[in-house]
């Protein structure tokens, strides 16, 4: 584990900056992808819904992935334009702090300075 974050920060480091930088959004709001990814394909690929798995090959698997990633990507970065927080991430952080006083629009200056983060 240490040298994977040893080696996350090397390459941060590098010209690979805005390709690691486009990640940073969806990495902030897991839990609503995973859920979401699983709502979505559980019945897509399982019995009782359209019974996929034996019908999909591994190629059109991995294709499905890294398209349903793609599309979580530019999901998550739309999402972190209007609210601070993912929908689930909000509910469990009011969960955890019970209290529902939790501020999911960003302010106006928290907006500007997310949207300037990574063009200097």
């Amino acid at each position: 584990m240490t040298v994977q974050v040893l080696l996350f920060v090397a390459i941060f480091q590098t010209g690979a900056r805005p390709v690691l930088a486009a990640l940073a959004a969806p990495g902030r709001m897991t839990l609503t992808l995973y859920v979401l990814q699983s709502v979505i394909f559980v019945p897509v690929f399982y019995g009782f819904g359209l019974g996929l798995w034996d019908k999909v090959t591994l190629a059109q698997c991995l294709w499905i992935g890294i398209v349903a990633f793609g599309v979580q990507i530019v999901a998550a970065h739309l999402w972190f334009r209007a609210f601070r927080y993912g929908p689930l991430e909000w509910a469990w952080r009011a969960a955890t702090r019970m209290t529902l006083n939790i501020p999911s629009v960003p302010s106006s200056r928290q907006r500007m300075n997310a949207e300037n983060r990574w063009t200097a």
